[in-house]
């Protein structure tokens, strides 16, 4: 009761606030995968990003910009610059360099953007 006065009556429902809380000051890593769904490079790359722990990431791939799902412009700008399959890993308002490894991207979610 001395952190939040009368939070003890919500019992178990409280944790919801918390996750909030967590959330809002910790916020997820985006992880971007560009490439091409049949290139194996790719698919390794995708591999690797869902196999590393990491409870606070978000995965999206984004084949080419092409077809009716709206891209996000950042991702329009990562299109653009990807020649080969590549993760881009951000968090908060920053975000990695480039991995375009399996080994790159266990790297990079395990150290960028943690506090």
């Amino acid at each position: 009761d001395a952190f939040v006065p009368g939070l003890s009556s919500y019992g178990l429902y409280a944790s919801t606030l918390f996750l909030a809380l967590e959330e809002r000051l910790h916020e997820p890593a985006h992880v971007a995968i560009v490439g091409p769904r049949d290139d194996p490079r790719t698919r390794a790359l995708r591999e690797a990003a869902l196999s590393t722990w990491r409870p606070d990431r978000l995965i999206s791939h984004h084949e080419n910009g092409r077809g009716g799902a709206v891209v996000p412009e950042v991702v329009r700008g990562m299109l653009a610059q990807a020649t080969e399959p590549t993760v881009y890993v951000c968090a908060g308002t920053s975000c990695a360099p480039p991995a375009r490894s399996p080994q790159a991207v266990v790297e990079t979610l395990r150290s960028f953007g943690r506090a």
